[in-house]
């Protein structure tokens, strides 16, 4: 996917298109952000049954499934990026607080000092 200055060229723009018509259509079934609420390994298991669902019923309703699994896959991939980013930010949360008082941390000639009771990371 490259940016052309004014929108993103990607070679999935098909696919993307029907995850979007995915996630419209879900807008009309489901509360708003309630995929947020269900585990990964729930939408493992819901791509799972459409995978299923696919191979068994051929071509009758395969895209449908296929779109769904997809979907699916794409929330359970979101989910997990977003606690990866939660767990770097409580990181580098922890670095900057003061182990002592739990007082933000200061940057001071390389250092980090808390202004509060004095701690430093280096002597």
């Amino acid at each position: 996917m490259k940016w052309t200055g004014e929108q993103f060229q990607c070679e999935f723009g098909n696919a993307i298109r029907l995850l979007i018509d995915v996630m419209d259509e879900g807008e009309l079934t489901h509360k708003p952000g309630e995929w947020k609420e269900t585990t990964i390994g729930e939408h493992l298991v819901h791509a799972d049954k459409h995978l299923e669902s696919m191979l068994e019923l051929g071509d009758s309703d395969a895209d449908h499934h296929l779109h769904h699994a997809t979907m699916r896959l794409v929330m359970a991939v979101e989910l997990h990026a977003r606690r990866q980013q939660k767990q770097q930010v409580q990181k580098v949360a922890a670095y900057l607080s003061c182990p002592n008082c739990n007082t933000t941390l200061d940057q001071q000639r390389g250092c980090m000092a808390c202004l509060a009771c004095g701690y430093k990371t280096c002597e």
